[in-house]
């Protein structure tokens, strides 16, 4: 018994990094976020960690706030990172098994650009996430 209390002394502070790099993980991209509002790989990073916290609804609200500002960015790259976030999000949608959110994300990516000034918040408020 008291090698176990010794053993769990030691192992318990190993469990807790992931959740403590986590948490000063969102700290640091909120806080690069306040400073680099235009950095979809930024945006991307920050609802990737929300997704490894498990928080789906909060990295989706993370894509759907990026991917609906962009088009005011005036940076070159911007133009080429925005397909991969959708890319991303479409992809984190499929793994949750949300294949036809998926499908819907695929399909205004391709009308977003397509469509010059599309509405993303407009356009996605239509969709609602608990049927997909």
């Amino acid at each position: 018994p008291k090698l176990f209390v010794l053993l769990a002394f030691q192992v318990f502070p190993l469990l807790l990094i992931p959740v403590l790099i986590s948490d000063s993980a969102i700290k640091l991209a909120k806080q690069l976020l306040s400073v680099q509002r235009q950095n979809l790989l930024l945006w991307d990073g920050y609802a990737r960690i929300e997704r490894q916290r498990g928080k789906i609804e909060a990295a989706r609200t993370v894509y759907v706030t990026a991917l609906s500002m962009y088009r005011g960015f005036d940076r070159v790259q911007d133009k080429i990172d925005a397909p991969l976030l959708w890319r991303a999000w479409m992809e984190m949608e499929w793994e949750e098994g949300r294949a036809m959110l998926a499908l819907k994300i695929l399909v205004a990516s391709v009308v977003q650009n397509e469509e010059e000034g599309l509405d993303l918040g407009k356009h996605f408020i239509s969709i609602e996430f608990s049927r997909c």
